[in-house]
């Protein structure tokens, strides 16, 4: 673990320039920065100074709904598809399909790729769902912990997700609780992939209850009115008493709905203590395929949400698949996203959606994320931007990177314009 002084940085909520001292790993105090000059190695003679020259200096990013082993298959899903753009069922399908054809080591490999992207984005932790079902290997969750121990710049929290549901398979279940045993902290579920929606929902908050784990729900990717399970599971949360503990991902049924509905179920939601994951990149891609239905082109309502004081985090899921035939560069273009599809454009509006790829996401995954708060395992991100909304109006890549094990360095094929102190 790393100990240095990082100088002169421009931090969010505070005016002038400030100090960071990070003492083998962790965020040991943070002071107004002198006026005079930087301390000498003399007077620090072990630790690196760095000038970080006025540069906004903010926490690391938490990307909390994200799929590893589904990552960069675009090439060979077209191979199956014959390159015909698709969508939910079709993707479902295919990635079942393709999932049969690849070995561990190639998925490993995908996954890296992802891993790389997340840190260069200034990523700090993620919750990555881990796909339990009859076409994974049983080695999947020990991959992804093998993956854990080969980034330490990134907190990974697992789930056990099941995305082809479980009622039809009857080891399902027993897949899942072996994945929860085997090192998954968290119950995913994926209601409208099952041919039983309800009774899977059931069957998932019954398996949080008695591990006493959070849960995770796929919800709602749908651009019908109809197909509508939100109710159901504000309903369940609270007879189970897990307000607090459930996160829903999608629910882009929302664009659907009348503005009293939406505004009705963000009520509900957050009186059962459930917060919401939009996803920008997937949800755009697979919404709106039909010619009567979701003319908003379904993120789901962030702005509805937030002003019943749901919880709205924003997430990357999936890279280059049939899901997400993109790449996210960073979490701040999710935010940039979603401010344009939800029509946020001012400063109030854009914090929040800044809150949503931090502050908001990292009270959901716990007390160890990194961060930069005194006290923190350290995991910080540097941005060449006037202000933190910029980071937002922008889709500010950051130049420089702060972790416990490697300290500041620059974002590769980024200049960064810092100097030691001398």
């Amino acid at each position: 673990m790393k100990s240095f002084v990082l100088h002169n940085a421009s931090l969010q909520g505070h005016t002038g320039l400030w100090t960071v001292t990070v003492d083998h790993g962790r965020v040991s105090t943070i002071a107004p920065t002198p006026t005079d000059t930087i301390p000498t190695p003399e007077s620090h003679s072990s630790i690196r100074n760095v000038d970080l020259g006025g540069h906004l200096l903010l926490p690391g990013m938490v990307d909390i709904h994200i799929h590893l082993d589904k990552a960069y298959q675009l090439v060979q899903l077209e191979e199956l598809s014959s390159g015909r753009d698709q969508g939910i069922d079709a993707a479902l399908a295919l990635s079942a399909l393709l999932r049969n054809t690849l070995t561990l080591d190639t998925i490993a490999d995908n996954a890296r790729r992802v891993l790389d992207t997340l840190i260069s984005g200034g990523t700090v932790a993620a919750r990555v769902h881990v796909e339990i079902g009859p076409n994974s290997d049983p080695a999947t969750v020990r991959m992804h912990r093998d993956l854990a121990d080969e980034y330490p710049d990134l907190l990974l929290q697992l789930t056990a997700f099941a995305q082809y549901g479980t009622t039809t398979d009857p080891n399902a279940l027993q897949q899942l609780e072996q994945a929860l045993d085997d090192g998954c902290s968290v119950v995913a579920g994926c209601p409208y992939a099952d041919a039983d929606p309800i009774r899977h929902l059931d069957q998932m908050i019954a398996l949080a209850k008695d591990r006493n784990l959070p849960l995770d729900l796929h919800l709602d990717l749908s651009d019908d009115p109809h197909a509508l399970l939100l109710d159901e599971v504000v309903m369940r949360v609270e007879k189970a008493e897990l307000q607090g503990q459930v996160l829903v991902g999608h629910v882009t049924t929302l664009t659907a709905l009348s503005p009293e509905r939406v505004r009705e179920l963000a009520t509900a939601a957050a009186g059962a203590g459930i917060a919401v994951a939009a996803i920008p990149s997937t949800d755009l891609y697979l919404s709106g395929r039909t010619t009567d239905t979701a003319p908003t082109r379904g993120v789901t309502r962030i702005a509805e949400l937030l002003d019943a004081h749901v919880p709205v985090c924003l997430a990357s899921n999936n890279y280059e698949n049939a899901f997400t035939p993109v790449t996210m560069p960073s979490l701040t273009h999710a935010a940039w996203l979603a401010s344009l599809t939800n029509h946020m454009g001012s400063t109030t509006a854009q914090l929040k959606l800044l809150d949503a790829i931090s502050a908001v996401p990292r009270t959901l995954l716990g007390p160890d994320v990194p961060g930069l708060a005194v006290g923190d395992v350290v995991g910080a991100a540097v941005f060449d931007t006037p202000s933190p909304v910029d980071v937002v109006r922008r889709a500010a890549r950051p130049i420089a990177l702060v972790s416990a094990h490697h300290g500041l360095r620059a974002v590769d094929r980024t200049p960064a314009d810092f100097t030691e102190g001398a």
